[in-house]
Protein backbone atom coordinates (compact mmCIF):
# COMPACT_ATOMS: atom_id res chain seq x y z
CA UNK A 1 0.00 0.00 0.00
CA UNK A 2 1.26 3.50 -1.09
CA UNK A 3 1.41 6.18 1.24
CA UNK A 4 -0.08 9.32 0.86
CA UNK A 5 0.89 12.55 2.51
CA UNK A 6 -1.65 15.27 3.56
CA UNK A 7 -1.04 18.63 4.94
CA UNK A 8 -3.71 20.29 6.58
CA UNK A 9 -3.98 23.16 9.25
CA UNK A 10 -6.14 23.84 12.22
CA UNK A 11 -6.61 26.47 14.48
CA UNK A 12 -3.55 26.72 17.36
CA UNK A 13 -6.53 25.46 20.44
CA UNK A 14 -7.49 22.78 17.94
CA UNK A 15 -3.89 21.82 17.82
CA UNK A 16 -3.05 21.89 21.43
CA UNK A 17 -5.76 19.79 22.06
CA UNK A 18 -4.90 17.03 20.25
CA UNK A 19 -1.21 17.06 20.76
CA UNK A 20 -2.24 16.66 24.72
CA UNK A 21 -4.65 14.25 23.74
CA UNK A 22 -2.33 12.30 21.75
CA UNK A 23 -0.23 12.36 24.64
CA UNK A 24 -2.29 11.51 27.24
CA UNK A 25 -3.75 8.27 25.06
CA UNK A 26 0.02 7.41 24.50
CA UNK A 27 0.14 8.01 20.89
CA UNK A 28 4.02 8.23 19.75
CA UNK A 29 3.14 11.39 17.55
CA UNK A 30 0.18 13.65 16.76
CA UNK A 31 0.68 12.06 12.94
CA UNK A 32 -0.38 8.43 14.16
CA UNK A 33 -3.22 10.44 16.72
CA UNK A 34 -4.03 12.30 13.05
CA UNK A 35 -3.97 9.13 11.68
CA UNK A 36 -5.98 6.74 13.98
CA UNK A 37 -8.49 9.59 14.06
CA UNK A 38 -9.28 9.96 10.59
CA UNK A 39 -9.29 5.74 10.29
CA UNK A 40 -12.09 5.61 13.06
CA UNK A 41 -13.86 8.12 11.41
CA UNK A 42 -14.13 6.64 8.31
CA UNK A 43 -14.67 3.77 9.57
CA UNK A 44 -18.09 5.29 11.43
CA UNK A 45 -19.07 6.86 8.59
CA UNK A 46 -19.26 3.60 6.78
CA UNK A 47 -20.73 1.66 9.15
CA UNK A 48 -23.27 4.76 9.38
CA UNK A 49 -24.15 5.04 5.67
CA UNK A 50 -24.47 0.67 5.90
CA UNK A 51 -26.99 0.91 8.20
CA UNK A 52 -28.86 3.68 6.11
CA UNK A 53 -29.05 1.17 3.69
CA UNK A 54 -30.15 -1.54 6.06
CA UNK A 55 -32.95 0.68 6.81
CA UNK A 56 -34.04 1.64 3.62
CA UNK A 57 -34.03 -1.89 2.80
CA UNK A 58 -37.16 -3.12 5.69
CA UNK A 59 -38.03 0.06 5.28
CA UNK A 60 -42.10 0.23 5.44
CA UNK A 61 -44.67 -0.40 2.19
CA UNK A 62 -47.96 0.40 3.13
CA UNK A 63 -47.24 -0.05 7.19
CA UNK A 64 -45.74 -3.57 6.83
CA UNK A 65 -41.82 -4.03 7.32
CA UNK A 66 -40.21 -5.44 3.99
CA UNK A 67 -37.49 -8.01 4.54
CA UNK A 68 -34.20 -7.83 3.07
CA UNK A 69 -32.98 -10.57 1.30
CA UNK A 70 -30.07 -13.17 2.32
CA UNK A 71 -28.10 -11.27 -0.71
CA UNK A 72 -28.70 -7.65 0.60
CA UNK A 73 -27.81 -8.46 3.85
CA UNK A 74 -25.03 -10.49 2.54
CA UNK A 75 -23.25 -7.79 0.42
CA UNK A 76 -24.37 -5.34 3.55
CA UNK A 77 -22.16 -7.01 5.89
CA UNK A 78 -19.39 -7.78 3.33
CA UNK A 79 -19.36 -3.98 3.34
CA UNK A 80 -19.47 -3.30 7.43
CA UNK A 81 -16.78 -6.22 7.86
CA UNK A 82 -14.50 -5.57 5.31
Amino acid sequence: MTGHLLNIRVHEELYQDALELSKKEGYSSLQDFARNAIREKVKTLKTEMILMQLNKIRGSAKGTAKLASREELSQLAKKLFK
